[in-house]
C-alpha cells in the first residue's frame, strides 16, 4: 500500500507533546475502531497499519515529515488484522456506522491510502549455518 496526501490536503495536527516516543493504539467505539496515535511520524503510522491492520507493506510517499497526534473511527473488515478484527457492538443503526479503513483515512485525516506496486527494501537471507565448535 501507499500512503499519500489526498486531494482536499491532510488534516494533521502537530503534537504538542515532546516525548521521544509515539502512542500508538486502538479503541472500540460505538461505530467502529478508533485508531490513535499521539507524538508519532508518518513512518511510525505506516509500521503501525503495516504490523497489526494490513496485509502487506505500507509505504509514505507523502512527504511530510514532523510528529502529529491523529486519530480516525473506522469499520474493519475481514481481511484486516490478519483475518481477525477486534470485537465490535453489534450495530443496530446502519447509518451510524463508520467508514472502511481506507475511506476512513481520507475523509477524517486528509490522507489516501491505495493499493500499488511500489519498490521496498527487503532482507534477503542467501545462507545459513550452524556455528562452529570454537
Amino acid at each position: 500500500y501507499v500512503l499519500t496526501v489526498g486531494k482536499n490536503g491532510q488534516k494533521l495536527k502537530p503534537t504538542e507533546l515532546s516525548g521521544p516516543l509515539p502512542g500508538l493504539g486502538f479503541r472500540p467505539g460505538p461505530s467502529g475502531v478508533m485508531l490513535m496515535m499521539r507524538n508519532g511520524t508518518l513512518e511510525d503510522f505506516t509500521s503501525f497499519l503495516q504490523t497489526l491492520v494490513l496485509d502487506r507493506p505500507v509505504v509514505d510517499q507523502t512527504g511530510i515529515k514532523g510528529k502529529f497526534d491523529l486519530q480516525f473511527t473506522f469499520t474493519p473488515d475481514d481481511s484486516e488484522f490478519n483475518e481477525h478484527p477486534p470485537p465490535l457492538p453489534t450495530q443496530t443503526d446502519k447509518a451510524n456506522t463508520s467508514p472502511g479503513h481506507f475511506e476512513a483515512i481520507q475523509q477524517q485525516i486528509g490522507l489516501k491510502l491505495d493499493a500499488e506496486n511500489t519498490p521496498i527494501e527487503v532482507i534477503a537471507i542467501d545462507h545459513v549455518e550452524k556455528p562452529s565448535a570454537n
